[in-house]
């Protein structure tokens, strides 16, 4: 059975803990940018923020070629609260809605900013909560 995480991010970007999730290139944290094609993330970098500052980063290696389907238990499994993708196809968002792993989506002009700034627009609440898969490949 799957456990469910209830968050819900604060409206005014007051967060209290929450860890995120994203797909990055290599070598991952910070100062990497985000992969927008999910299934072929080089690493997951997970960040851990509280009182709208980043508190930890972590770096995770997927295993596999293409693991869209594996990396929505991966976030689960390092306790995500939420993620943040380029673009997400319909299996592993349905996924991570399993596990209560809220996902947001980064806009073109973020693309090739680091997730240091990445995560800095998550906390002034400007992504977006996706609705529904948003594949562009």
């Amino acid at each position: 059975m799957i456990e469910e995480k209830m968050f819900n991010k604060p409206k005014n970007g007051d967060v209290s803990e929450m860890k995120i999730a994203i797909p990055t290139f290599s070598p991952g944290g910070l100062d990497s940018s985000i992969n927008p094609h999910f299934g072929k993330c080089e690493t997951v970098t997970l960040v851990t923020v509280a009182d709208n500052e980043i508190k930890e980063t972590n770096i995770v290696k997927p295993q596999g070629e293409h693991s869209c389907g594996a990396l929505p238990i991966i976030f689960a499994q390092n306790g995500a609260d939420a993620c943040i993708v380029g673009g997400i196809g319909g299996r592993p968002y349905m996924i991570l809605q399993q596990y209560g792993i809220k996902t947001y989506a980064i806009g073109q002009d973020l693309l090739n900013k680091s997730i240091r700034e990445i995560v800095f627009h998550f906390l002034s609440d400007n992504l977006t909560e996706l609705e529904s898969a948003s594949c562009n490949h």
